[in-house]
């Protein structure tokens, strides 16, 4: 199972920054926002191959996944058609038929995610400091990284020295360019553990620099 992500440069992705609606991308874009995502502007479709059991009964059915982690996925709805079918191999360009180690690699990397919530103002940047277990450059594992999962809605600074991390949201042009508190959320990831944020170290700031309270940033 994979998760694919839109071109940045797609009429999807465009359209809907920019409202111009070339390619209707923005009209697909606000039924995304509004009817699957909730205004979270970090979208992905999940794929999933598998090979299905041959006695499945032509037509339709669903089929019920659960993963060695316990996480569980369907019912899927799913189209039987006759014939024989086989399975595909997937053939690379090189290295031959794909495997399912090559497949695993493009799996998401368990990580945390860190969002945000306040009230009714959005601030236009956001500074916050993280604390974690040690990692590899302190006598630990794993190595600090934070993804910024949408690079054209804000800008994303960062820096960690081993057991601690400063991260600044700041807007990607002049003004406010965040519409919804979802599209602060940020990633850490790259094997570490124990991500939490440090206590009373949350400051929002509004477009003229003004202290914004009441914003809190979670760790899930």
């Amino acid at each position: 199972m994979i998760n694919l992500y839109p071109d940045p440069l797609s009429y999807l992705v465009v359209g809907t920054r920019t409202g111009s609606n070339l390619g209707n991308g923005a009209t697909y874009g606000s039924t995304i926002n509004y009817t699957f995502t909730g205004n979270d502007p970090d979208w992905w479709q999940t794929s999933i191959y598998l090979d299905l059991p041959a006695d499945l009964p032509q037509g339709t059915s669903t089929v019920n996944l659960l993963s060695a982690n316990g996480e569980a996925y369907g019912p899927i709805p799913v189209e039987i058609i006759p014939g024989q079918g086989s399975p595909s191999p997937f053939s690379a360009e090189i290295l031959g038929s794909m495997t399912d180690i090559q497949l695993h690699s493009m799996e998401r990397e368990p990580s945390y995610t860190v969002r945000f919530s306040g009230g009714a103002v959005l601030p236009a940047a956001i500074q916050l400091d993280l604390v974690h277990n040690p990692d590899t450059s302190a006598g630990g594992t794993g190595t600090t990284l934070v993804v910024n999962p949408r690079g054209e809605i804000k800008n994303l600074a960062w820096s960690d020295n081993g057991t601690s991390m400063r991260v600044i949201l700041s807007p990607a042009r002049g003004g406010t360019t965040v519409s919804d508190w979802k599209g602060f959320k940020f990633y850490v990831t790259g094997g570490i553990s124990g991500v939490q944020v440090q206590a009373n170290s949350v400051k929002a700031y509004d477009t003229n620099g003004n202290l914004i309270t009441g914003v809190i940033a979670a760790v899930q």
